[in-house]
């Protein structure tokens, strides 16, 4: 059947659809993987969304991008991870002109990204990565909680270094949040801590919505400066 006899035609909010192309080529799907990856329903929550459907769209759109001669903000990673994967020698030519790394803000890395450094360091293993697993925050653009654990078995090799002073905040500050992030799921073990002998306590304000807090935060910084 065309696209337009399916069931689901015309019942899609095009944003929804660019989401899942998204989290597809984040995970350096092609169309065949989409129908056959039991991850895939397992994304959705097993409310059990046609992979059919996802699967030709995402063809749809992929011929369209060519046909219009341009690429999309996912397709900077996943076009080159393809070629490369396609493309040993051209693999080897930037093996051997890039030999030390360093990835900043690691903790938001996604599948793509993660293969993207192991190929390229796969020859040297010269890479540095550096962030807090407690800041992921780009889940939504398939960042992997456990990714520094993954690194780790792709790098066995790898010194882990931890960085717990923390040189901004108070320790009534760090405290409270070494409260609340001790119980994210899949992370490392870490306290942070400061020199700092500031002993303010943490002031904790409830606001019905964004709006409301923004101005709190204002008037308070406000204050501060005597206005």
């Amino acid at each position: 059947k065309s696209l337009e006899e399916k069931k689901w035609a015309g019942s899609l909010r095009a944003d929804w659809i660019l989401n899942q192309i998204s989290f597809c080529k984040n995970k350096l799907w092609q169309e065949s993987d989409i129908l056959n990856e039991e991850a895939f329903l397992a994304h959705f929550y097993g409310v059990g969304y046609d992979q059919t459907m996802v699967s030709e769209l995402f063809s749809i759109y992929k011929r369209q991008l060519r046909l219009n001669q341009v690429i999309d903000f996912d397709d900077c990673i996943y076009r080159v991870v393809v070629m490369l994967k396609n493309d040993p020698e051209l693999l080897a030519k930037y093996q051997d002109t890039f030999r030390y790394f360093l990835v900043d803000e690691f903790q938001d890395t996604n599948f793509s990204q993660l293969t993207f450094v192991e190929n390229l360091c796969r020859e040297h293993r010269n890479v540095c990565v550096v962030g807090d697993d407690d800041q992921s925050i780009y889940s939504w653009r398939g960042a992997k909680s456990d990714i520094f654990q993954s690194f780790e078995k792709i790098f066995p090799e790898t010194k882990f270094v931890k960085l717990e002073q923390n040189y901004r905040s108070t320790q009534p500050i760090l405290d409270a949040a070494n409260i609340v992030i001790k119980n994210n799921s899949g992370r490392i073990p870490k306290i942070l801590h400061t020199d700092s002998n500031l002993k303010k306590p943490v002031t904790l304000a409830t606001k019905l919505d964004e709006f409301e807090e923004a101005d709190w935060v204002a008037k308070k910084c406000l204050a501060f400066l005597g206005r």
